[in-house]
């Protein structure tokens, strides 16, 4: 057994068969307590059918900036943005493991990627099972380690999610022509206004606005939030956010 597949043994009820003794054993974890459980090792995919979401009229309706990581129930879920922040979740021992030993997650979310809408759930190390989804229109190659992006209209108090600053660009550009990725990425992080915008990380977005970090939340309306008074309130702790991040 390899080094890097022993978690999906250990604390399993599913026994792993010994060349050096000869016999099948139980891995368990001197420090673990309860009841050991079944948990499934990887296996075929074949013929499995298409993942029905009963909250949902079909697949399309998913935002595609997030992946979706349904419950046993395929009604609640959490949200991620990248295959790597799932696995990190689900797989934390793993997770560690590869760290650890400076490798990459790239074969080891394979065991998600390949389970991506359909009805086939995977395995945590906890035991438990989860369905991911996402809208077929998604680019999972947009999305980076932190290049989640809020963008604030301060005119219209709303705030959009954008997978990138490319794609800020590309939806300013269609009202403001002059709009150049050099424009985004000089004010992003800055808590300075550009032509009433704000470009936020989602990282640091989230430690002002808590309900931007809802699951599956794409816009934001911050009338009640912005207005007035508040305005500078919410720019000066933002700011106060930015430059400790800096330190």
């Amino acid at each position: 057994m390899s080094e890097r597949s022993v978690y999906l043994y250990v604390n399993n009820s599913k026994p792993y068969f010994s060349k050096y003794l000869n016999k099948e054993v139980l891995l368990v974890e001197p420090e673990f307590k309860g009841e050991i459980t079944l948990r499934k090792i990887e296996h075929s995919l074949k013929n499995v059918k298409p993942l029905i979401l009963s909250e949902f009229n079909n697949l399309s309706a998913l935002s595609p900036l997030f992946l979706y990581c349904f419950n046993e129930d395929k009604i609640s879920f959490q949200t991620f943005f990248t295959l790597t922040e799932a696995y990190q979740n689900l797989y934390p021992k793993n997770t560690e493991w590869i760290l650890k030993n400076r490798q990459t997650f790239t074969g080891s979310y394979n065991y998600i990627r390949n389970r991506i809408n359909l009805d086939e759930p995977a395995i945590a190390e906890d035991g438990k099972s989860y369905y991911f989804a996402k809208n077929p229109e998604r680019s999972d190659a947009e999305f980076r380690v932190n290049s989640v992006i809020w963008l604030i209209n301060l005119k219209t108090f709303e705030a959009k999610l954008f997978s990138n600053l490319k794609k800020v660009e590309a939806y300013l550009k269609s009202f403001s022509p002059e709009m150049t990725l050099r424009i985004c990425g000089y004010y992003k992080d800055t808590g300075k206004i550009y032509k009433n915008y704000l470009f936020i990380s989602h990282k640091h977005f989230i430690k002002v606005m808590s309900d931007a970090s809802k699951p599956g939340l794409d816009k934001l309306d911050l009338k009640d939030v912005l207005v007035g008074v508040n305005l500078n309130n919410f720019i000066d702790k933002l700011k106060s956010i930015l430059s400790k991040e800096k330190e």
